[in-house]
């Protein structure tokens, strides 16, 4: 079982934020034999979307304390997806948190690819914050794996009930680290999630014989000049 020990991050890495208008994304990573998933939105939505107690992540006064994130929150994250049901090529499958960090919504990450999405949910050191925030001023961030045979089945998200507003979600695919859809969605409340690999670009393929192609008539030539330079050492006289 993979669980990351991870903080929530309170600096500005001067990435830039989520895509203007974009309420919510979605990345999957599609292993050899694993499933990766990265949620990313506003803090108040996903815990209206997925159906979390707010008091899993406030303090009474509705602020958010950072310090005890720091022990692991992975198991936060498993009670917000508790309520979530997925399947692979019609098939249930399990996933589980890896980790669930919250960044303030004017540093808020990008979420583009899976490795934004590790960036995300990974362990950073925050100094403390001149005031404290709500949910409202934060942005939540979740990755959660699976284990399947099915890596790149057809993958069924379904939400528990709940009145959240529609969001507006992106979804980028990828399998083994290329990008091979991406589609948009509402995501709201009771909604199913259907996200389906697309296609390898095969424009890739050619570049790739391509560059196969210069590397070995590079050898041939490099091998070729080396035989020339490299004269035949005289047999020693008997």
């Amino acid at each position: 079982m993979i669980r990351h020990f991870l903080a929530p991050c309170a600096l500005a890495l001067g990435l830039g934020g989520p895509a203007a208008g974009q309420d919510a994304t979605l990345v999957i990573e599609r292993g050899t034999s694993t499933v990766e998933i990265f949620f990313g939105m506003p803090a108040e939505a996903m815990v209206a979307v997925f159906g979390l107690p707010p008091d899993r992540l406030t303090q009474p006064d509705g602020t958010v304390d950072f310090e005890p994130f720091r022990m692991g929150t992975f198991e936060i994250g498993d009670d917000l997806f508790s309520g979530v049901a997925t399947r692979l090529d019609d098939a249930p499958v399990q996933f589980e948190a890896m980790s669930l960090m919250l960044h303030p919504e004017e540093d808020a990450l990008p979420l583009v690819t899976p490795l934004d999405g590790l960036i995300a949910i990974e362990v950073c050191t925050a100094p403390e914050l001149p005031t404290p925030l709500t949910l409202a001023d934060l942005h939540a961030y979740i990755g959660l794996i699976a284990y399947t045979d099915a890596p790149e089945a057809p993958l069924r998200i379904v939400l528990p009930e709940n009145s959240q507003a529609p969001m507006r979600l992106e979804v980028r695919d990828y399998t083994a680290g290329e990008l091979t859809r991406v589609s948009t969605m509402e995501l709201a409340g009771g909604a199913a999630l259907l996200a389906e690999p697309g296609q390898a670009h095969l424009h890739c393929l050619p570049l790739a014989l391509l560059s196969l192609a210069v590397l070995l008539l590079t050898g041939a030539f490099v091998v070729g000049v080396m035989r020339n330079r490299v004269k035949p050492k005289p047999s020693p006289v008997v």
